[in-house]
């Protein structure tokens, strides 16, 4: 347990210094580029790990595991049941070879612990599982991909450190019901991706100079995926989420990226992040409708703290903190305002209260940026504090036959018109 004890302690120091940073520096007048000392910090961790995992794991070669009977193959403890599942701890896999270690194909309980692996493409790979994978306390290094999951519901992935990896330090595809919790993910092109799943959690996650994003969410319609409490730093993008549906994103910190978030989102809640001193947007909006923003935070961005870009309707943004955003400029932007578009609500109607924004002069309402010529008409005189009230995910309408049916005639009407004034210009 000497490994994970000053690994653990390692990344304790690593969480205190970029949550200092990010969150004791927003009210101040702090270098920004001092972020960029935590590398230092990243690459003595990882010359600490291999030095220490030289010393304290077994030596093995890599496992490959087909089917249930391999497991007794490679005489590992337990029994593959939930109250005893097989255990792979405490291994140093260090191979050329494409995978460390891979499970697939199996209907067992099992948990990969306490190891360190090191290979050409996935570090550690999981596919189409029907039982429940746990994967907890490993150090994924310079692999392609340091974990995969895939087609393998009800999975677990806690307290792994995935450090260099060419693509994403985890991937979770295809899967249901999981848990992705208190990782460190640094210095790989992507922290970490989620795609194609639903009904699961991306929790207290650390991501920290990824190359591109670094959360990226890839779902569709009704996913139902809460990502909260994640710390995502010196990233290309900090969270990326694109064609996604019924979401819960809530309590992260965006700070000191490019861009703090970029979304294509519909129908989710976003609620109490700190988008903070990030080198272009604090957050930015497209191709997204119906969604919650509130009480989150938008404080000294370079550019705009929120910017609403093409086809955004119907979202309800109150209660938020702007201040410092876009150089002392206006510090939101609402790009477009076609005809058959909802406007976006810039207040909250029931409460008749707005956001907080450090510039406004205190009369009248806030202009927000852009042709939509959107308006904060009830703005804050002191900044909103959050009070923990999370508000429902809003249902999207189902579109069915009765509705269809109901608009026929008005549609058909519509097309006998439109018929006729054609026809009247051909004889013109």
């Amino acid at each position: 347990m000497i490994l994970y004890r000053k690994i653990s302690q390692l990344k304790v120091i690593g969480l205190i210094f970029l949550i200092g940073l990010t969150s004791n520096s927003i009210f101040n007048d702090a270098d920004i580029s001092q972020v960029y000392n935590v590398n230092q910090l990243i690459n003595s961790t990882n010359f600490a790990i291999k030095k220490i995992v030289s010393n304290q794991l077994t030596i093995h070669d890599p496992i490959e595991i087909i089917c249930n009977e391999n497991f007794t193959d490679y005489a590992l403890p337990g029994s593959g049941t939930e109250n005893d599942p097989f255990i792979i701890e405490r291994l140093n896999i260090t191979t050329s070879e494409n995978v460390g270690i891979y499970i697939g194909d199996v209907s067992v309980f099992f948990v990969i612990q306490q190891c360190y692996v090191n290979a050409s493409e996935v570090g550690i790979q999981i596919i189409s599982v029907i039982g429940n994978a746990q994967i907890i306390d490993n150090v994924c290094l310079e692999n392609n991909y340091g974990i995969e999951v895939i087609y393998s519901s009800n999975s677990t992935i806690a307290n792994n450190l995935c450090v260099y990896n060419d693509e994403v330090g985890i991937k979770i595809e295809g899967c249901s019901n999981s848990s992705i919790a208190n990782n460190t993910c640094t210095d790989n092109k992507v922290g970490i991706r989620f795609e194609r799943g639903s009904d699961s959690l991306i929790d207290n996650n650390i991501c920290f100079n990824s190359d591109t994003y670094g959360i990226h969410l890839l779902t569709y319609y009704k996913s139902n995926i809460r990502i909260t409490n994640n710390l995502c730093s010196s990233n290309a993008i900090g969270f990326y989420a694109e064609a996604v549906f019924h979401v819960l994103i809530a309590h992260n910190t965006f700070s000191y990226n490019h861009n703090g978030s970029k979304m294509f989102i519909r129908h989710s809640v976003i609620i109490n992040n700190n988008c903070s001193q990030n080198f272009n947007y604090g957050m930015f909006l497209s191709d997204s409708s119906g969604n919650t923003l509130t009480y989150n935070h938008f404080i000294k961005n370079i550019n705009h703290g929120l910017y609403i870009g093409n086809n955004a309707e119907a979202n309800r943004i109150h209660h938020n903190n702007f201040i410092g955003n876009n150089e002392g400029e206006i510090q939101a932007f609402d790009e477009e305002k076609f005809f058959l578009y909802r406007d976006n609500v810039w207040f909250d109607k029931s409460s008749r209260e707005g956001n907080y924004w450090d510039n406004f002069q205190g009369k009248g309402s806030y202009e927000i940026e852009g042709r939509a010529k959107s308006k904060d008409r009830f703005p804050l005189n002191e900044p909103a504090v959050f009070e923990g009230n999370i508000p429902p995910i809003p249902v999207t309408p189902e579109f069915n036959l009765q509705i269809l049916l109901l608009l026929f005639p008005f549609l058909f009407s519509v097309f006998i018109i439109l018929k006729k004034r054609k026809r009247k210009k051909e004889k013109e």
